[in-house]
């Protein structure tokens, strides 16, 4: 945002400039009292409509990816069985399963990252309260990022592990 801030005393002429008179549309300067950081009441019904879209958007994406496992559970578990009777054993079985799981579940957290990497810039075009957005506005910094490049294979080789119960039997 493009933003001057010059001292001038509450009487000064420049602080009751009106348009210009050469025919440019100038705008009248604003006065400011202070920098507070007070939130406006537009800034918090946007984070009161970011927080219900986060939340609406959970259930779909919990549908997605019980349906996804769902998918790929009926084949795996073909593949695990049939190297339970040719002779592996039950760590074995579970061992490959969650490597196979955290490695992609990984592969993917990654590519979403770089994903949410490029699609930045674009997000600072959005121009939400008359002004657009900056990369730091969007970016929730590197401990968020690492955790969810931690957190997210983990918990997937979590439930590969309480999936192969069956399998394993």
């Amino acid at each position: 945002e493009l933003v001057a801030v010059r001292g001038q005393a509450p009487g000064s002429p420049a602080m009751t400039a009106g348009p210009a008179v050469d025919g440019h549309d100038d705008i009248a300067p604003t006065k400011i009292s202070g920098f507070t950081g007070a939130r406006t009441d537009n800034a918090i019904g946007y984070q009161i409509l970011a927080l219900i879209a986060s939340v609406l958007m959970v259930v779909p994406l919990l549908v997605f990816g019980g349906a996804a496992a769902r998918l790929t559970v009926a084949r795996r578990d073909q593949r695990l069985a049939a190297l339970r009777l040719v002779g592996a054993t039950p760590g074995q079985v579970v061992t490959m399963t969650v490597a196979e799981a955290v490695i992609t579940a990984f592969a993917g957290a990654v590519l979403g990252a770089v994903l949410y990497l490029l699609m930045t810039p674009l997000l600072t075009r959005i121009e939400i309260g008359g002004g657009p957005w900056f990369v730091s506005d969007t970016w929730p910094g590197v401990l968020p990022v690492l955790a969810v490049l931690v957190v997210v294979p983990l918990l997937v080789g979590l439930s590969a592990v309480v999936g192969l119960r069956r399998v394993v039997v």
